[in-house]
Parts: C-alpha cells; structure tokens; sequence
C-alpha cells in the first residue's frame, strides 16, 4: 500500500480508521505527531499481539485542518502470506481494535488494571496519543473504525474522549513511569 494515493484508498480500502482530534487552543507540533504515530504503533501492536500470521502497514493522511479541528484518515492494511487479509475479516479486526483501544484509555482514565498497557512502549504510545487532548482546557479525540456503502461514510466502531479522561490517563502513566 506504500505507493497508493489517498484517492485510490478511499476507493480499495475496505475499512479506515478516522481520527478527530477537536480542540479549543493551537497544538504542539510534537503533540500533533505523537497522536498519529502513537496511534499507528498501537495497531501494528495489536496486529502482531491478536493476529500473529498478519502483517500491518498504516498510512495516515491529514484530510483536513480548520481552526479548532483536525480530521485524519488512516488506512491501515493487512497481508496475510503475501495476500491480502479479505474485507469482511479486515472490518472485524479493525474494529476490534477501535473498541479495544478505547478500553484501554478508559481503563488508564479510571485507574481499572485490566486492558491497561503495560510495557513501557504502550505506556508512552499512550501517553502520546492521550498528551494533545490532556493539554487543552476543552479538547475532544474521537476514533471510528468506518466503511463506504453506497458512497456514504458508516461508522462501525467509535470512541471518544475528552480533556478530563486525556489528563487522568496521562496521570495515570505518569504514576506507573515513576514505579
């Protein structure tokens, strides 16, 4: 998928995750960067964890910036011994992992051990992808897992959160990189 232009993946791609990140004040550069590529760690992560035989490949393309929004598309891949994984069963893993990654926020928000991450890898993945939102008074990210019917964005799978869950999360993270 290297190679492929966002057009061309709006057209193949049978599933795609879009990544909102609404806020009420500019974003770091860094902040901005670690959301997409922290996001995109934690998709190979759980390719390599839920689905050993696959191989993930993301691309992330910034469909659209205004004042107080950024919307990006990210059209992650599967190969499977050199062919493609099919669509149906690519819908599903994508959107297992939509729901499982806001599991895991929701759990680093609310201080509950299970789906927490637990290495230092996801620990910082998740300090990124949580650090633009916690830094904003009022900011939002939302992830949906969505698909094109007849010419129409589906949202199959979402989650969202806000400035108060990013900013527990990241206290949280803060906590376990001190132990």
């Amino acid at each position: 998928m290297s190679n492929s232009t966002y057009a061309r993946l709006m057209e193949e791609a049978p599933i795609h995750l879009v990544l909102k990140l609404d806020t009420s004040e500019p974003m770091e550069i860094g902040a901005f960067v670690g959301t997409f590529t922290s996001l995109a760690s934690e998709f190979d992560r759980y390719v390599r964890e839920r689905h050993p035989d696959l191989k993930a490949d993301t691309q992330v393309f910034v469909k659209e910036v205004r004042s107080g929004s950024i919307e990006a598309d990210m059209f992650p891949s599967l190969m499977a011994l050199g062919a493609i994984v099919g669509a149906f069963d690519h819908v599903l893993i994508v959107e297992d992992f939509v729901r499982r990654w806001g599991k895991r926020i929701t759990a680093l928000a609310r201080g509950k051990q299970e789906d927490q991450p637990k290495t230092k890898a996801e620990l910082r993945d998740f300090s990124d992808a949580v650090q633009a939102i916690a830094t904003d008074p009022d900011a939002s990210s939302t992830l949906s897992a969505a698909v094109f019917e007849d010419g129409e964005r589906k949202v199959k799978a979402a989650f969202q959160f806000h400035t108060p869950e990013a900013r527990a999360a990241r206290d949280r993270i803060e906590e376990y990189k001190q132990e």
